[in-house]
């Protein structure tokens, strides 16, 4: 069985991340495996910031005990959620010192993986992180704030471009769906000309129909100034639970991850995004 593997970016945000990441395992009834790195000589650390942490003092050169401290925090907080929220599987770690690349190169050498989350926020360097993932990982790659409550995903919204890999990843997303008892809808944010457009729509949900084995998808599209506030309008009209974009088109992921349009897809909605790989 393949696992989902959870990154820690953020240590102080430890225990929001790991409740997220427990609770999406368990409804995907998936394994789980959480990942940090100790980036001591870039980054400041709080020995009080969890009410786990004992350390009172981790120098900068000392980066094997503040691995040593990390691996226990983490192995309490586990433990904890894990029983807290009647976790079925075991849930491993692992802690290593330096940066987060050390990390994504442990996964992309990984077969045992079928999905990454990886929190982000604005407030520091999660937002190039999730970037980097999407580029090096040639994996799914789910990403969420760290204050998002968890909430059981029933809604799934697939940004589409009208592009030939749209039925590809459907089938994936139906999957997905499948396992959460999830409903999908497929939407496009009209920028080009409408009858043009209106042809790809039919065109699609044909497609949909004929080869997707799940019920009702349907395909949606409305005219938008830029395909970030079409999916972000669209998404909140919806109640979705969770957008789902393709990496395949560049542009389309630039538009949604630029620096415009981040706040808007990613800080402005509770809504969590799952980018899947070309």
């Amino acid at each position: 069985m393949k696992k989902i593997i959870s990154i820690i970016f953020s240590f102080e945000d430890v225990e929001r991340i790991a409740d997220y990441a427990i609770k999406l395992a368990r409804d995907l009834n998936r394994e789980l495996e959480f990942f940090h790195a100790a980036e001591s000589k870039n980054s400041s650390w709080d020995p009080t910031v969890t009410k786990y942490n004992s350390l009172s003092n981790v120098s900068q050169g000392k980066e094997s005990l503040l691995v040593k401290e990390r691996e226990r925090v983490l192995q309490k907080v586990l433990h904890v959620k894990k029983v807290s929220l009647d976790y079925d599987y075991t849930v491993g770690y692992t802690v290593v010192s330096g940066s987060l690349s050390e990390v994504v190169k442990m996964l992309a050498e990984r077969d045992d993986v079928e999905m990454v989350l990886v929190p982000h926020s604005s407030q520091n360097r999660m937002d190039v992180v999730v970037a980097e993932l999407i580029d090096y990982l040639d994996l799914p790659v789910f990403t969420f704030r760290p204050d998002m409550e968890y909430h059981k995903i029933k809604t799934i919204v697939y940004a589409s471009d009208y592009r030939k890999q749209d039925v590809k990843v459907l089938k994936k997303i139906a999957r997905l769906a499948k396992k959460l008892m999830a409903s999908v809808t497929v939407f496009h944010a009209l920028k080009s000309d409408e009858f043009e457009a209106e042809l790809q729509k039919n065109g699609l949900q044909e497609l949909v129909n004929e080869k997707i084995d799940l019920n009702n998808i349907s395909v949606e599209q409305e005219k938008a100034q830029s395909s970030a506030k079409g999916i972000r309008r669209f998404t909140q009209k919806s109640y979705a639970d969770l957008v789902v974009l393709l990496k395949s088109n560049k542009n389309f992921l630039q538009e949604i991850f630029g620096k415009s349009t981040t706040k808007e897809i990613l800080h402005d909605i509770d809504t969590p995004v799952l980018i899947y790989q070309q």
